[in-house]
């Protein structure tokens, strides 16, 4: 199977070994315990960022860089 990261803890795992996972906006997030996918669940804009973002956008959030 593929590796994919759990969106709420990073962990990083083989797609196979998913403890848990859901559906949002028609796109499957894994997680590699139920109690990441239950904070997912809760709060998913959190995780995936806005829904302006265009489809595939990092999900990541970068500190803002400071100007010198």
């Amino acid at each position: 199977m593929a590796m994919v990261k759990d969106p709420v803890c990073g962990m990083e795992f083989d797609s196979s070994q998913a403890e848990a996972q859901t559906v949002y906006k028609g796109k499957a997030y894994f997680f590699c315990s139920e109690e990441c996918r239950r904070t997912f669940e809760e709060n998913p804009k959190e995780f995936v960022g806005d829904s302006s973002s265009p489809a595939g956008a990092s999900a990541d959030i970068m500190p803002p860089v400071r100007q010198s």
